[in-house]
Parts: C-alpha cells; structure tokens; sequence
C-alpha cells in the first residue's frame, strides 16, 4: 500500500537516505538516480535554517510532522525557500509554480500517466514520481509543478542571467553545463547536453535541430526545454 500524499515518510526516508551506499566507484559507471538531488534537497534546506532564511512559520501546514528542529524537516525548510526566494523572487518570474498545486489546480495539469500499481489511479495535478510522492510530494528531483511561461521565464533567466548577479549568472550556467564524463553520459548537473552520440540512448530528446552543445531536460508528460547556447 503507498503512503499518503502527505508526511509520514519524512523521517524514514531521511534515515533511509543516510544509509545508502555506493553501487560502483565514482567516475566509472553512469547510474540514473534521484539520490543526488534529493540530498540537495535538504543541504539547501539546512543552509536555509542555519542562515535565518526561513522561519517555522513559514512552511506549509502539516510539513514538520517530526516536530520542528527533526533533522528531516530541512524538507519544509528547502519549500519554503524555493517558494519564497525562487520561484517568488526577483531574478525569475514564475508566479504559477510551485509544490503541492491545490485540489482545485489539478485540471490544469495534463495527466501523466494511468498508475496501475503504486496509488493505482490516473494522476493530474499531482505529483507522479513515487520517491517525490512518498515525500509528501515535494523534493529536489521531483514535484514542482509550473506553466509553459513560467518554465520560458526560467529558460530566460538562466541564458541571459547578468554577469554580476548572485543568483543566475554565467558561471551558474556553465556549472549547470558541465558534463562530467561524455563517455558515459550526456548529463549535466540538473540538464542533459544535446550530444548526438547519446540520440536515442541516454535518453530521447527532440532538440536534434539545435546545435550539439545546447541544454535540454525533459518533462515526464513529453515535454521538453531546449537552451541554445550558441
């Protein structure tokens, strides 16, 4: 039986986490895994508590259900500063995105897919990863939901970031850039590089027009962003 799309598995999955190891050495096999940015997810929320960047009483009902302060609450922290300082602040426009759409929000979201073993119904509106779901539908990997403009306004932000800026900036999009082994695979940090070598292996993509060199992350629903760098 899954569990709820609220926060019972907070704490579990956050014990669970600390104790996962290593499949093969670093640097010498590729492995799809969510694990990376998850941790993110709560890296970025303990910096957001440990520099007063969000309060308790800024996260949403029902997220600190281990108490505030339980180490796995870094979670509600990570929303909160996305929400408030992301996708609500001043170097990105995407006042429609965010975690958790309301009920009502739910038919504006295409169905992603028709789940016939996990929470076993056609899921809109919410959020399709089981990882992401047993989260209670937020995480670093998966769970944000947000419009074609809003997804435009971040495509923007990030190629045409100023060069003085400390939240979008070049060197943050050459970072994001940056693959680490070609000969694994073509992903980045977050994105994938439009290799030709990696068409319709690694993963598919519908950026073949663009040059080898631009960005592109794919949609569960079949959508996709492609970041010409040239």
């Amino acid at each position: 039986e899954h569990p709820q799309l609220n926060f019972p598995c907070q704490a579990a999955i956050y014990e669970s986490y600390l104790e996962q190891t290593l499949m093969y050495p670093t640097g010498t096999q590729f492995v799809y895994s969510d694990l990376s940015f998850i941790g993110m997810m709560w890296v970025v929320g303990h910096l957001a508590i440990n520099l007063n960047k969000v309060t308790p009483a800024q996260y949403l009902p029902g997220c600190a259900v281990n108490g505030v302060g339980a180490p796995s609450t870094a979670q509600c922290a990570y929303e909160a500063y996305v929400r408030l300082f992301v996708i609500g602040g001043s170097a990105v426009s995407m006042p429609s995105s965010g975690f958790l759409p309301p009920e009502p929000l739910w038919p504006l979201s295409p169905p992603t897919w028709n789940d016939t073993y996990y929470v076993n119904e056609i899921l809109q509106g919410r959020v399709s990863d089981e990882n992401a779901f047993a989260l209670g539908g937020i995480s670093g990997h998966a769970g944000l939901f947000a419009t074609a403009m809003d997804a435009a306004s971040l495509a923007s932000a990030l190629l045409f970031a100023p060069e003085d800026s400390a939240f979008f900036n070049a060197s943050t999009l050459e970072t994001f850039a940056t693959v680490g082994n070609m000969s694994l695979s073509n992903r980045a940090l977050g994105w994938a590089v439009n290799a030709p070598q990696w068409w319709g292996l690694e993963n598919s993509t519908y950026c073949q027009a663009f040059p080898s060199q631009t960005l592109m992350h794919t949609g569960y629903t079949g959508t996709e962003v492609c970041l010409d760098l040239v």
